[in-house]
């Protein structure tokens, strides 16, 4: 594999520091020669000993995929394994030390104790933000990435097996990855596995609090160094001496922002619901690539590799590229470009927003950096509100339609095909792709052949010669690609399903294993009780839920403390949280709940309702135990609806729902038009006596609770009646005609003090167990 410079120096910045794992596993170093990397102190003992073990192990990468460089002496382990000592190599040796520096001595935050290096477990990025309240410390376990990732507040401190362990299976994923094939797939596979088995090692505790990854510091090193060489080229100051003595702005921090991502996503003027769930996962799956594709367009275009792309979630890219005119000139030109794509297949709904600052040295130090991000998120804001069409009429769009008429499914574009529902060329093309979404193990992205996106073609296969390579499916096996969180779960019909012949009326059934319609899946709302008898209403639960307060924790949330490295952490550890352990869960546990997007930091997801209900329980209780701080919490808005509501609606009362529950103060829910904080509903929800005592009387006791919860809810407001302020001796006269005498005292007791908790709330738990409960 033949490096160019952008290549190497990407590279190098990313495994600089690998030998640390190596190192603390006391495996032993192979080539002697090696030891040349480290310094000595006064006393002729080496130091920084990792240097020598990241030569070690660049010795055997460079064997096992064959790479090659210009030059002898700028080769991938000299300018990676140097960066504590002064070699032969120049300015390129002198870019990772100065990324290093960068990345590192801005990063750490000094403490009095030397650490122990073998023994110190990584704090939790969540630990370190607060808003209102300091958390407690909690530290990672040693261990691969996986879904489920829980903080110890007592970690043990037997490391050497572990790291071990890791970096022999680090190793042998790395074997997987083929020799000869485009560098950006190679670089996308080793990213992917360096972040699988480096998330939860320190980089460092030498008189330094553990409290990065070396994984985040590896992956902000090799985006300074790309854009230091890059900027030193282009200013032919490429020397060991310009790149130590620079004081000007040598960097641009650019942020991409895709707008109109609900609009997009919830096309509302079609007149058909048909394919609904195909074009939406179509359309989500649009949104994150698009995002990828325009940010990767940046980097092909300047010749970057991409370590240049430092963030990528939720329809948002951050990149760090050199501050040259040309980078400037191709950011102007790659946003008017996709926007006037964007503009021919969504006419002006959607937008990509780009803005960007310069940047130097000292702006990545930490009391500046927060400025530096206020000012890039501040001037995207700017922008997002400074929309620039090209297209005000689109003057042959009724000469389009006049043959076929509009789409039946967005209701924008001419049909191009005739059916029983015409369609057009872009909703097919979304129709197909929802359907290799879940079909295909492999998407691959192509240079421009003849299909629809702006630079690039999408292929649902792996295709060798491909640009990029993804493994689509969500799980822990590596198969030399990196994978792609994007979530390719959906409903299918089970052999418990089909033995129950639950969908047996259903005309679109089509047996074991086929994708469940939105109609199945309301369906499976309903459930068998102790007679065998379907029970419950056939109601979709819709979900929307956001992190509260999330701008406000990564430019505040760090106080004095915040770097680079932070925020690339706490980007990643949150988007996780919702394409890593709630998309697992959902396969494994709430398997007739669909994804329609989860990533960054919001989700949307339409399930039966008391899935969806069920989950958002977990949802609020594995945040609290996957964060360890008060101050990150969710609000969540549910809406109930039958499957033939238009999903747009579905969206929109969600919406509402969710925006009810931020209105009330944030960390709530809001369900069956009530909102509440999570405590109250987790309360309400797992008392196990409420849903006992609603068993024990008769429906039409169950539906006249309704009217004692409406009269304590009218106590307080102007249109209160006589009866409402008689709602007690009502009460106890319904109870000693609908109540067994043996259950009569302890209803009264238990219910008086629920109705008087709660008042009106009180309404979602007992909506909840009638709707579960009630029968054809």
């Amino acid at each position: 594999m033949k490096l160019n410079y952008y290549q190497l120096i990407s590279l190098a910045g990313l495994l600089h520091d690998v030998g640390k794992i190596k190192q603390r596993a006391e495996l032993p170093i192979k080539n002697e020669f090696n030891w040349t990397y480290c310094p000595e102190d006064e006393h002729h003992k080496s130091k920084y000993v990792h240097a020598a073990h990241t030569a070690d192990f660049l010795d055997w990468f460079i064997d096992r995929f064959k790479i090659e460089t210009d030059e002898q002496e700028n080769n991938l382990v000299n300018i990676a394994a140097y960066h504590h000592k002064r070699g032969d190599g120049g300015a390129l040796e002198e870019i990772i030390k100065k990324a290093d520096r960068l990345s590192s001595g801005f990063e750490r935050e000094s403490s009095d104790k030397s650490g122990k290096y073998k023994e110190d477990r990584l704090e939790s990025i969540f630990s370190q933000v607060w808003l209102n309240k300091k958390p407690k410390t909690h530290y990672y376990p040693i261990k691969e990435l996986s879904f489920d990732i829980t903080p110890e507040e007592k970690p043990s401190s037997d490391n050497k097996k572990e790291y071990k362990r890791l970096y022999e299976n680090f190793k042998n994923d790395l074997q997987k990855i083929k020799k000869d094939q485009q560098f950006d797939v190679f670089w996308d596979a080793v990213e992917h596995l360096y972040e699988k088995y480096t998330w939860a090692i320190p980089s460092s505790s030498f008189y330094s609090y553990p409290r990065i990854s070396l994984f985040d510091h590896s992956k902000t090193t090799a985006a300074i160094a790309q854009a230091l060489y890059g900027f030193h080229k282009s200013g032919n100051t490429l020397s060991a001496e310009k790149v130590r003595d620079v004081k000007e702005n040598e960097f641009l921090l650019i942020q991409g922002d895709f707008s109109g991502i609900q609009n997009f996503i919830f096309s509302r003027m079609g007149e058909s619901n048909k394919f609904a769930a195909k074009i939406l996962r179509a359309r989500s799956f649009f949104v994150s690539l698009a995002t990828d594709l325009v940010a990767y367009e940046i980097c092909r275009r300047l010749g970057l590799t991409k370590a240049a792309i430092i963030m990528n979630a939720g329809g948002k890219f951050t990149l760090l590229l050199p501050n040259t005119p040309e980078s400037i000139e191709t950011i102007y030109a790659i946003e008017k470009e996709t926007n006037e794509w964007f503009e021919d297949i969504t006419f002006g709904e959607t937008r990509m927003v780009i803005a960007f600052v310069e940047a130097s040295d000292k702006d990545f130090q930490s009391g500046a950096f927060s400025k530096k991000m206020e000012e890039l998120v501040s001037k995207l804001e700017i922008n997002k509100l400074q929309p620039k069409p090209t297209k005000i009429v689109f003057d042959d769009y009724l000469k389009n339609i006049s043959a076929n008429g509009v789409c039946k499914v967005c209701g924008k574009h001419p049909a191009r095909e005739e059916g029983s529902t015409p369609i057009c060329e872009l909703c097919n093309k979304f129709k197909q792709w929802g359907e290799k979404l879940v079909s295909s193990d492999f998407f691959s992205i192509q240079g421009k052949k003849d299909g629809f996106l702006k630079w690039f073609d999408v292929s649902f296969k792996k295709d060798n010669n491909a640009l990029l390579i993804f493994d689509l499916k969500n799980n822990d096996e590596f198969k030399g690609f990196a994978k792609t969180r994007i979530s390719g779960y959906v409903p299918r019909v089970t052999k418990e399903d089909d033995d129950f012949g639950k969908y047996k009326d259903f005309e679109e059934y089509s047996g074991v294993g086929s994708i469940k319609t939105f109609a199945m899946i309301a369906e499976d709302a309903k459930t068998p009780n102790q007679k065998g008898e379907f029970v419950g209403e056939g109601f979709l639960g819709i979900l929307k839920a956001d992190i509260d307060n999330l701008g406000r924790i990564f430019i505040e949330g760090f106080k004095d403390n915040i770097s680079i490295s932070k925020i690339v952490s706490l980007s990643r550890m949150m988007d996780l949280f919702f394409t890593g352990w709630l998309q697992n869960i959902i396969k494994n546990e709430f398997k007739s709940v669909y994804t329609v997007f989860s990533g960054g930091d919001d989700l949307f997801l339409i399930g039966p309702f008391n899935q969806i209900v069920e989950l958002a329980r977990r949802i609020n209780k594995h945040l609290k135990d996957y964060t360890k701080n008060d101050d990150i919490h969710i609000s969540c808005g549910i809406y109930f609806a039958k499957d033939k509501i238009p999903v747009y609606q579905m969206a929109e009362e969600s919406e509402f729902m969710l925006e009810k529950a931020k209105g009330k103060g944030k960390d709530r829910i809001g369900v069956f038009g009530r909102v509440v904080k999570w405590d109250e509903f987790e309360e309400m929800m797992s008392d196990e006596k409420i849903e006992y005592y609603l068993s024990e009387i008769s429906n039409s006791f169950r539906y006249s609770l309704y009217q004692y919860v409406n009269s304590i809810e009218r106590l307080n407001d102007k249109s209160k009646t006589a009866r409402d302020l008689m709602w007690k001796p009502l009460f106890l006269y319904q109870v000693y005609r609908n109540v067994d005498k043996d259950l009569r005292a302890d209803f009264i007791e238990s219910f008086i003090e629920y109705f008087e908790k709660y008042g009106g709330d009180f309404y979602i738990p007992l909506s909840y167990y009638i709707y579960k409960n009630r029968r054809k």
